[in-house]
């Protein structure tokens, strides 16, 4: 009588990550239960002559190996009742490591990837371009360390795949978009493989809602501004607001009348900001109002641009009321055989040392003299003869150099700074500026202004408007404000 088939399940508790069966003879096949740790273990039907075998778990440490003996009798004796049962302690290898059979472990567990979500959604349109992301759940077959691989993905977001835990990791999907000024919905697909058989994969689809890019806008507004040296030349001053596109930075002024200078404020968080308009005109005998535009441009589009009308009402100087650039008393002018006189103890018609600067406008006309600029003019000494000397006080005197030259604010000093030759007012003046002596250069190192009401000379001479004091070349110009 021929020995029964028989069937049996056992469990193996694993010491380490993994671990895998020898090869079973012909008559046993060992068969794995789902992923489980459980195997089912079958003897096929036996009509010979009795038989044994030892099945062998080997874990991946590499010193435990458990054990199961097989008996079975032959055709004419009964089976035993059950196998042998597993020795309880696991058996320690000899100190020549077991061998194992040539023949691959045929029970190892599939590889298996999977995407737990099918569809991430990044809504850059209310987060911000670039500030979207989402986090995707993915699972590998039990025992699986390695990570899985990006095959293919869309160019507006970036994919970090985290390394799993037990079998499972994380996805994380990250917008790189920039957006748009018209912004649309972006679709493609992500792709990921197994980490170790590319031939598993798996997808999901990546849906981004575009941010819109603001346009770039620039409104200034209110249609004018006006300026009023009714307190004196150069002091009428006014403000006017603007707003631009959100994030935007302050506007670039691109053209503004000469009389007048232009401040603009950098805006708020919700893009509005303040200019700030000053005289910068020196008055006149004969005052009139002048109109004139100022022109601001964005900063990131040079095209898109506003325009506001800026008005002067300018201020009266001359006469018997006021008088030009001034220096006080004990200056000392330089005449035309190099002798030195105070300047309240000139005479008029007295000859003085002048000195043509250059191609500088020989004239009284402050807006052409303003405008003048030269980087390296050619010095000439000539003559110019003393036609009035006008006294005047002034609330306050600018002393250059520890007294080296003082003048009220208003006088015009010819001023190297930044390479280039200029006129500029005393108030104007900032240390590191040049001025040029009978001896050469002279750089300002310090500027002190005095409040005190002080008595100070105004020289008109004719016809080069240029004279010499305390050494210094400086310039004559009728009717300025003091």
């Amino acid at each position: 009588m021929a020995a029964n088939q028989y069937t049996r399940t056992v469990t193996i508790t694993p010491v380490s990550t993994a671990y895998s069966w020898d090869s079973p003879p012909s008559w046993i096949t060992i068969v794995q239960v789902g992923s489980t740790d459980s195997w089912t273990i079958t003897i096929s039907a036996n009509s010979g002559s009795a038989r044994t075998a030892t099945l062998t778990v080997r874990h991946d440490n590499t010193t435990t190996v458990d054990t199961i003996n097989v008996t079975q009798a032959g055709a004419s004796a009964s089976p035993t009742s059950t196998p042998v049962v597993p020795t309880s302690t696991p058996v320690v290898p000899t100190s020549t490591p077991i061998v194992p059979t040539s023949t691959p472990f045929p029970f190892s567990v599939a590889a298996s990837f999977n995407i737990t979500q099918t569809t991430a959604t990044l809504n850059d349109y209310s987060n911000g371009a670039g500030n979207s992301s989402q986090t995707l759940n993915y699972q590998l077959e039990s025992g699986q360390t390695g990570t899985p691989i990006v095959v293919s993905k869309g160019n507006y977001y970036s994919v970090t795949v985290n390394a799993p835990s037990s079998g499972a990791g994380t996805i994380t999907i990250q917008s790189t978009d920039a957006g748009a000024t018209v912004p649309v919905s972006k679709t493609s697909t992500l792709t990921i493989k197994h980490p170790t058989d590319a031939s598993v994969t798996d997808s999901c689809t990546v849906n981004l809602s575009q941010y819109q890019i603001p346009a770039n806008t620039l409104v200034i507004t209110q249609s004018s501004v006006a300026l009023n040296d009714s307190g004196g030349a150069g002091t009428g001053s006014n403000t006017f607001t603007y707003t631009v596109n959100s994030g935007a930075a302050a506007p670039l002024v691109v053209l503004k009348p000469t009389w007048s200078s232009v401040s603009v404020g950098a805006p708020s968080g919700s893009g509005s900001g303040t200019v700030t308009v000053t005289s910068i005109d020196n008055g006149s005998s004969t005052p009139v109002s002048f109109s004139g535009t100022i022109t601001l441009g964005h900063a990131a589009d040079a095209g898109v641009q506003d325009t506001i009308t800026a008005t002067l009402t300018q201020a009266y100087v001359g006469g018997g009321s006021g008088g030009g650039g001034c220096l006080i008393s004990g200056t000392q002018i330089t005449l035309t055989d190099n002798s030195l006189v105070n300047i309240e103890d000139l005479v008029v018609g007295q000859v003085l040392k002048s000195t043509v600067f250059g191609d500088m406008p020989d004239g009284d006309n402050y807006e052409t003299l303003s405008g003048w600029s030269q980087s390296n003019p050619v010095l000439s000494t000539t003559t110019a003869e003393l036609i009035s000397i006008t006294p005047y006080t002034v609330p306050e005197v600018y002393s250059l150099n520890d007294g080296l030259l003082t003048s009220s604010g208003t006088h015009l000093h010819i001023i190297k700074r930044g390479g280039n030759w200029s006129v500029i007012k005393a108030m104007n003046i900032v240390e590191g500026d040049i001025l040029m002596s009978t001896t050469g250069e002279i750089t300002i190192t310090s500027i002190v202004v005095d409040n005190t009401s002080t008595v100070v000379y105004k020289l008109d001479v004719e016809t080069n408007d240029t004279f010499i004091a305390n050494g210094i070349v400086t310039h004559n110009l009728k009717e300025i404000m003091t």
